[in-house]
């Protein structure tokens, strides 16, 4: 639910909303990126955000 109010995440959001250790929320993040539900936006290594693009784009660009 929390993806169609804010459709980019972070892992520490995770942690956050799901009373998650990092580990846990980061592998949660990977499944979903492989799944292809989320995609990474940063191109960054650390302090990446994740996007629920399909939704996203649903609206247009």
């Amino acid at each position: 639910m929390h993806l169609y109010q804010s459709p980019t995440v972070a892992i520490s959001e995770v942690q956050d909303l799901l009373k998650l250790k990092y580990d846990p929320a980061n592998n949660l993040i990977k499944s979903l990126v492989e799944l292809d539900i989320l995609q990474e936006v940063t191109g960054s290594s650390r302090n990446r955000v994740f996007m629920f693009g399909d939704y996203v784009n649903t609206f247009g660009k």
